[in-house]
This record gives C-alpha cells, sequence and structure tokens, in this order.
C-alpha cells in the first residue's frame, strides 16, 4: 500500500504539467518515508499508512538532500561511460535509509554508506541488480525502445551535410511527436507500472541490506 502510495505520487509528479521539477527533490522525501515504513516493519514496530509522509517532518530537509545529491551526482556519472554512475549509485544505496532512520546530515549518510559499501561493493551491486531486475529491464528495453523510434523518425530530417532546416523539423514535430505517443508512451508506461510491482520486493531488500551492515551495528553503539 505505502509502495503504491509512493508511486502513484511519484507518476503525478513526472507526467503532470508543471510538477515535473518538484519530483527531484521530492523523491528522497517520498522514498524516505517509505524506508521508514519497511524498517519498522522489518523490526516488528507497529507502523500505518500515514507514515509514508514522515519524510515531511523533521527529516525533510536532509532527505531532499540526499536524494539529489545522489541523484545529480549519480547522473553526471553515468554520463561517463555508465560504469561511474553504476558505482557511484550501489556506493550511495544506502544513504537514504540511513538519512531516514538516523539522525544525521545527508553528507554523513552518505559517508556511511560509501564506507560499508565500498568494502562489500560486488555483494550490494548483485542484491541491488535482483532486488530491482524487472524494473531495470523492462526501463531499458522501453528507453532502447523509444531511442531507436526517435532516431528513424529525425533520421529523414537530417541533411547528409551542414545544419538541419530548423523550418523543416519544425513543420515535422508532431509526426515525430505521433510516433513517439503511438510506440515510446506505451512501452514507458510499462516500465512505470512494472516498477510499482517491483518496489516492495526491491525497497525491502535495500532496507535488509541496511539494517544488518548499517542499522543495527548503530544502535549496538547507542
Amino acid at each position: 500500500a505505502v509502495s503504491f502510495i509512493v508511486w502513484t505520487i511519484g507518476m503525478a509528479l513526472q507526467f503532470l504539467p508543471f510538477t515535473a521539477l518538484l519530483y527531484l527533490p521530492l523523491r528522497g522525501v517520498l522514498y524516505g518515508g517509505l524506508f521508514i515504513v519497511v524498517l519498522r516493519r522489518l523490526r516488528g514496530e507497529e507502523t500505518s499508512l500515514g507514515e509514508v509522509f514522515a519524510g515531511f517532518g523533521a527529516r525533510f530537509t536532509q532527505l531532499v538532500l540526499v536524494g539529489m545529491t545522489v541523484s545529480v551526482l549519480s547522473w553526471f556519472g553515468f554520463l561517463f561511460c555508465v560504469v561511474p554512475g553504476v558505482y557511484l549509485s550501489v556506493l550511495w544505496a544506502l544513504s537514504l535509509p540511513t538519512a531516514a532512520d538516523q539522525q544525521v546530515d545527508f553528507w554523513g549518510a552518505m559517508e556511511r554508506s560509501r564506507k560499508v559499501v565500498a568494502a562489500q561493493w560486488s555483494k550490494v551491486f548483485v542484491l541491488a541488480l535482483i532486488a530491482f531486475l524487472p524494473a531495470i529491464l523492462t526501463t531499458a528495453y522501453a528507453e532502447l525502445k523509444v531511442a531507436t523510434v526517435l532516431y528513424e523518425a529525425l533520421q529523414p530530417l537530417m541533411p547528409a551535410s551542414g545544419w538541419p532546416d530548423i523550418t523543416v523539423l519544425f513543420k515535422e514535430s508532431n509526426r515525430v511527436a505521433a510516433e513517439f505517443a503511438k510506440t515510446g508512451m506505451p512501452l514507458l508506461l510499462a516500465a512505470k507500472f512494472t516498477l510499482l510491482f517491483n518496489l516492495p520486493f526491491g525497497v525491502s531488500a535495500i532496507a535488509l541490506a541496511y539494517e544488518d551492515l548499517i542499522g543495527k551495528p548503530a544502535r549496538r553503539r547507542d
């Protein structure tokens, strides 16, 4: 249920007009609330649907900063041949549950995740890959298919040499948009719905890794 709430809000923010820019700062807050609920269930504590919005309380600023910092730095990593982006994403995989569960600032949460994961990066990578494999495969296929469709639609408009004619591009924009709506949009929506059904298992797997590697040792020290 909490996965459905987070997914629905995320879909609305991404696809409704004028709200897409809100998704990046709020993504960490929404998933931070999801981790809070999952961790409490794992610990046998009572929780409720309303606690999915716990990230909008005292943890709000740090969850925003964790979500944005990890997303932006990982995105820059993906620009450099993908591998750095994958490495950084896995390295900081436990930073969001750390920020949601503990009274630490965003950089402290990222550092705790980095130090713990760096010692066993390959294990966390395999865990995350298996946990989110359905969403990863469908998203990769959808994005590859969309890129192919757009390339084929735009290729006739590109001259053999020189810059393309802006007037022609503008006139053909409706045709390109129609090709995208016909082929690309259904695939992207299918990938999003796959993520919905993948979220409970995937987030629980990451939460278990956090609990074993960071959560329990921190509580024992306290």
